[in-house]
């Protein structure tokens, strides 16, 4: 069922390797070149020779659509054309030596880490930096020079965030276009190698340690910490669905990890007889490189093939089949295969209760073998041989052992006698309701004294019988969904929250909440406000029911403040509410912001800080946003700057330095940028150690040469 065969083999150091969206899996070795091969049928596509390659080279990274390869050596990075071996670009870093390089899809940007923990945005198609994202340690109490080996861990981006990893095992989030809703989260105290976004809610991350760590990205808070088989985590590969992901690392196994459980449920999904350097995902293929430099390929069974298994009706082996490939769980034949086996779990259920233990038997035989069903066979035949005993006790009336026996034997549950004896506790519940409506408290309780005693009843009985008035005004109120005499009932008697109806009860205020959320989204706030007003009451609802209604505020503000055309508080309210993007117009807001952003910043390799100023209007007084938009302002000073070097323009070149230094204060830029002109010009400029000044990011609003006629 499951296909390995070896894929490739090369005597070279296979350094980077990685799979394309085409079907086209790339990596690169060590001695100079970058070869590819299809992930079909392992046949060579394309090889390159450069001599960036080499064991000088630093961090290495490929484009998934646009044919590049990122080359780091040292402080330098090439960008390079992996079809027509042409360097596009030769990008030099002020932040130091460069240890990773992440390339964003779907834009023109690459992030890289240094070993002097910066983080530093580029665009691969201009040789200067946009934005230091971040810098670690993010703790300013930790002097930087304590940290003798600081570091960049991992980078991660999904289409609106990005991730970075560093000292310490902190993660810094921030939001790509716009540098808002900067958040770092310290929960792993050692290096942390491994960042994967699983959706814009959810980030995990992996520490050398074998931890892996779950986010949630609303409250920037860790959430769960389980430890993995596998020791120093280099990669989590999420599979199709988001419901499972494939964990690798230093040892010679894959294991599987349910993201929905948030657990590991298979340490060893595949076992290798040597250690792993890298592993790719496409579709049902997976390709493994070995530390010999062999890639294998492994290619796992197919949803097509478990539907022809269960057509005919081999569902041991469709079981097995689905333990050798994970991603079919997120199929609808699995979902047609767990229907079959509870249908056949049911009869033979029934077949025990009719005595016909063959029978049940021959019914469960097909799952005899499957390590996901073992639990529960386990448990219908150990039920069962309780069977007898427990249909006795029900005959007999003992409730009180019968029920324990259900407890300890859950498929009994689903059993005759069973039903019958839910029946008569309903009914005779029922029964006394009446009787203490009617004054007839003695034959309630004579009616429900067989109950008394039995664990899961004993609060509800207790409740009817000696808080009566209360617990028919508390049942009426559920049936009315009177949210606010539910609350008083409650505050009165704790043990009302024990009942069925109000464990239904929130089940279903679950599922308003999320209606609720639902209608923010979709700019209906008066009906989302009005639903959260109804249900304020409810204590056990409170927390996430406020950050509904907070959200609701935001919302309703921000509609407001669109009728009005007020785009500038539009972004300001968007930038204080974390998931106000998923309105609709407010998504249509930075869609068109990511656009302006990208034509700035272009402008602004042009050294046009007219035009930038032209394009922005108003939207430059954002303070929210100030430090995307200074990012920029200070590159197309640099890139002015560059411009009239070039041509030996040095007058005018002095005069937009001061001018720079004026607004933005002394930075690294600006003072290689310095040495850069007294050399050429053999003119020292004329500053004194008074000007060697720090100004902080956003000090530039206060310029009347940046902000003009938009000052507020």
């Amino acid at each position: 069922m499951i296909i390995q065969e070896e894929c490739l083999r090369t005597r070279s150091n296979i350094i980077a390797f990685s799979a394309l969206n085409n079907d086209e899996i790339i990596y690169a070795l060590q001695h100079k070149t970058v070869k590819s091969f299809s992930s079909l049928t392992c046949k060579p596509l394309r090889s390159i020779t450069t001599e960036y390659l080499s064991t000088q080279t630093t961090a290495i990274s490929f484009h998934k659509t646009d044919n590049l390869v990122a080359i780091a050596n040292g402080k330098t990075i090439y960008i390079i054309n992996t079809k027509t071996k042409e360097v596009l670009q030769t990008i030099i870093s002020y932040a130091g030596d460069i240890t990773t390089l992440h390339f964003i899809q779907n834009s023109p940007y690459l992030i890289t880490g240094t070993k002097n923990g910066r983080v530093v945005q580029y665009r691969y198609d201009g040789k200067s930096s946009l934005s230091r994202l971040c810098s670690f340690p993010f703790n300013n109490t930790i002097g930087k020079k304590v940290v003798e080996k600081n570091y960049v861990g991992a980078i991660d981006s999904n289409d609106k965030y990005i991730a970075c990893s560093g000292y310490g095992g902190a993660i810094t989030i921030i939001k790509l276009h716009s540098l808002t809703h900067k958040q770092t989260i310290q929960t792993a105290r050692v290096r942390v190698n491994v960042l994967k976004f699983i959706t814009d809610e959810l980030l995990i991350s992996a520490s050398v340690d074998g931890n892996i760590y779950f986010h949630d990205l609303n409250k920037y808070k860790s959430i769960k910490t389980i430890n993995s088989p596998i020791g120093n985590i280099t990669q989590i590969i999420p599979i199709t669905g988001e419901k499972y992901a494939l964990i690798i690392g230093e040892s010679n196994k894959i294991s599987l990890l349910d993201l929905v459980q948030q657990k590991v449920i298979s340490n060893e999904l595949f076992k290798f007889e040597l250690d792993l350097k890298f592993v790719e995902l496409i579709e049902n293929t997976i390709f493994v490189v070995l530390e010999n430099n062999h890639v294998e390929k492994i290619t796992l069974p197919t949803a097509h093939m478990l539907r022809e298994l269960i057509l005919h009706n081999n569902l041991e082996d469709a079981y097995k089949l689905l333990e050798n490939n994970p991603i079919l769980y997120t199929t609808p034949e699995y979902d047609q295969l767990e229907k079959i086996y509870k249908q056949l779990y049911t009869k033979a259920i029934d077949a025990f209760t009719a005595s016909k233990k063959r029978e049940a038997i021959e019914l469960l035989e097909p799952f005899k073998k499957i390590e996901s069903k073992k639990n529960d066979l386990n448990l219908i035949f150990n039920s069962f041989e309780q069977y007898q005993k427990f249909q006795t006790l029900v005959l007999e009336k003992k409730y009180h052992i019968a029920y324990a026996m259900v407890e300890k034997y859950p498929a009994l549950k689903q059993t005759h006698p069973y039903t019958t004896m839910e029946s008569g506790f309903k009914e005779a519940f029922s029964f006394a309701q009446k009787q203490i409506r009617l004054g007839r408290d003695d034959l309630a309780h004579d009616t429900l004294s067989i109950y008394a005693s039995v664990n899961s009843k004993k609060a509800l009985v207790k409740l009817l019988l000696k808080q009566n008035k209360d617990f028919l005004h508390f049942l009426r109120a559920i049936q009315a969904k009177n949210y606010q005499n539910i609350a008083l009932l409650i505050k009165k008697n704790e043990n009302f929250k024990q009942l069925g109806q109000y464990q239904e009860l929130l089940k279903e205020l679950q599922l308003q909440l999320q209606t609720i959320k639902e209608d923010i989204f979709r700019s209906k706030v008066d009906k989302a406000i009005e639903k959260i007003q109804q249900l304020q009451y409810i204590q056990d609802i409170k927390e996430p029911l406020k950050e509904l209604y907070i959200l609701a505020s935001h919302a309703k503000k921000f509609l407001q403040y669109y009728e009005q055309n007020d785009f500038l508080s539009c972004y300001e309210t968007i930038d204080k509410a974390k998931q106000l993007d998923q309105l609709e117009l407010a998504g249509m807001l930075e869609k068109h912001w990511q656009k302006l952003m990208d034509k700035c910043e272009n402008l602004a390799l042009k050294g046009d800080l007219k035009g930038i100023k032209e394009n922005l209007g108003e939207l430059i007084t954002l303070k929210t946003r100030a430090a995307k938009m200074g990012d920029i302002i200070r590159l197309s000073f640099q890139t002015k700057i560059k411009i009239l070097l070039a041509k030996r323009t040095f007058t005018q070149t002095e005069a937009i330095i001061y001018s720079y230094i004026d607004i933005f204060g002394l930075d690294t830029e600006i003072k290689t940028l310095m040495n850069t002109y007294e050399k050429l010009s053999n003119n020292k400029l004329a500053l004194t150690n008074s000007d060697d000044i720090f100004k902080e990011r956003e000090a530039w609003l206060n310029s009347e040469v940046i902000i003009g006629e938009y000052k507020r």
